[in-house]
């Protein structure tokens, strides 16, 4: 399956290989797709855990402080 990378993650995963911590390119896209599930395992985890809790936050609570993660995930290049 042909994929698009921009430049920054081609580079990336050309070093990768070229370091030797993959033998090849679909290797490293292949370990960052399975790093990338169990994150959001975790988090469904952590999200279920707390949902059982409860908790007096309001939605906007919430929607706010996923705002400021995902801006900050944003700026640090994720």
């Amino acid at each position: 399956m042909p994929i698009s990378l921009d430049k920054r993650w081609q580079i990336f995963v050309k070093e990768q290989v070229e370091q030797g911590r993959y033998k090849t390119e679909a290797e490293v896209i292949e370990d960052g797709l399975r790093l990338v599930e169990a994150r959001l395992a975790e988090l469904r985890d952590k999200l279920n855990a707390s949902i059982e809790r409860g908790g007096s936050h309001t939605i906007e609570d919430v929607e706010a402080h996923l705002d400021a993660v995902a801006e900050r995930m944003k700026a640090e290049g994720f």
